[in-house]
């Protein structure tokens, strides 16, 4: 499975990201996928408020490497992470004073995994800050591989 940027992919994975996001409570989804040797902002995303889409906009320049910020360690460990409060973690989160600015504070990365290689990092933000919650994160590991995989 590739995850391209096609009309028909992007749709498909907006899809995803709102389902999940409005399950779940979350207020904006993103997806990084690999391009060689970094990270790139997938064109799909979700935001629940326009107050987001400048947050968005500075994250569509970014480009991560393995290890690097909050997508790149989840690309790089194949583990899911989650931060309570991004908008207080320059250090480990790259983008926090633009999350500060957007109001968004807990985040969940997960990884899509498939034949052993990660095709493509899923971020979550909520509005609140949130300790991790193991469960929560099992159970998203679970639905957007379903939707995933049955999507694209």
């Amino acid at each position: 499975m590739e995850i391209g940027t096609t009309e028909a992919t992007t749709v498909a994975l907006k899809n995803v990201l709102e389902q999940i996001c409005q399950i779940r409570g979350w207020k904006y989804g993103e997806i990084w996928v690999p391009d060689q040797d970094v990270l790139r902002c997938h064109p799909a995303v979700y935001m629940d408020t326009s107050e987001i889409a400048e947050f968005r906009r500075f994250s569509e320049e970014f480009t991560f490497r393995a290890g690097a910020g909050l997508p790149g360690r989840v690309w790089m460990f194949q583990e899911a992470e989650w931060i309570e409060n991004v908008s207080e973690q320059p250090a480990i989160y790259y983008r926090s004073h633009l999350a500060k600015s957007a109001g968004l504070k807990a985040a969940v990365g997960i990884p899509i995994i498939e034949s052993g290689e990660v095709k493509a990092v899923l971020i979550f933000y909520s509005d609140q800050i949130q300790p991790a919650d193991e469960q929560l994160i099992a159970a998203l590991k679970d639905q957007i591989q379903s939707l995933i995989f049955h999507s694209i």
